[in-house]
């Protein structure tokens, strides 16, 4: 399986060859139940996903928090240089869910709206995602780091039109390993990779767009800074939730 590049430059090299090249890695994907589940159970060391109820048996630290982009055809986006409501709404789009996973956030934010979205396809890994929205007027609505490596020729990345809550990555594990010295000096190694990762895009835009209930009206230099700052497609690390086993 190939590592998204977040996980490669926090654990990938590092674990394998410097620090640890006796170690033993698997790693797979999974719903965000199904995670969960695992770790509760003892089939999974540790998790890293979005858990918006996290059991009272497991014990997490923050990775990082993200937001989300939209993700379209270069030529379908509206003269305005901005994605509008209307535009959004009225657009097939495409979703990334593991096994029912599904994303959530979106719909809620969509609900508090009073809206709905029609989802064209549904997609359980983010690979082929690209080649289904080039070339149509389709909208794929994931996390940014997901598209930080973006090649714009044919897509564009731009904020969404609504207000979507921020949300936070993390690493999960049973309360019962916390005296586990392995487990732990795997988890530092991992937060300690994610920190000198390239951080999220434009975090002061994004900080003064949050108070805005509906972002039709943004600027399109918002569009364009977002654009200028994106860079190569990847795994979404939120739709295509994953879990890690790690033998140690």
């Amino acid at each position: 399986m190939k590592f998204d590049p977040l996980w490669e430059r926090a654990c990938s090299r590092r674990l394998t060859r410097h620090e640890a090249p006796g170690i033993d890695l698997q790693i797979s994907h999974a719903s965000r139940e199904g995670m969960l589940e695992g770790v509760l159970n003892g089939d999974i060391d540790v998790a890293a996903g979005v858990f918006p109820e996290m059991p009272h048996e497991l014990r997490s630290s923050v990775l990082f928090e993200e937001r989300y982009v939209c993700l379209l055809d270069r030529q379908t986006l509206p003269a305005s240089g901005v994605l509008d409501l209307p535009t959004y709404l009225s657009r097939p789009h495409v979703l990334l869910e593991m096994r029912g996973s599904g994303t959530p956030e979106i719909e809620r934010a969509l609900t508090s709206l009073r809206e709905r979205r029609r989802v064209a396809i549904s997609l359980p890994h983010w690979n082929v995602a690209p080649q289904f929205i080039s070339g149509t007027d389709l909208i794929l609505t994931v996390s940014s780091r997901s598209v930080r490596e973006l090649d714009q020729r044919e897509l564009i990345v731009v904020p969404p039109p609504f207000e979507i809550a921020p949300f936070t990555f993390v690493l999960a594990w049973h309360k019962r390993r916390g005296g586990d010295q392995a487990l732990n000096w795997l988890n530092r190694t991992i937060e300690e990779g994610i920190e000198i990762c390239p951080k999220p895009f434009l975090p002061s835009l994004w900080q003064e767009s949050t108070s805005m209930k509906n972002t039709q009206n943004l600027q399109p230099a918002l569009t364009n800074a977002i654009r200028n700052q994106i860079g190569p497609i990847r795994n979404d690390p939120l739709s295509s939730a994953w879990k890690a086993t790690f033998a140690t």
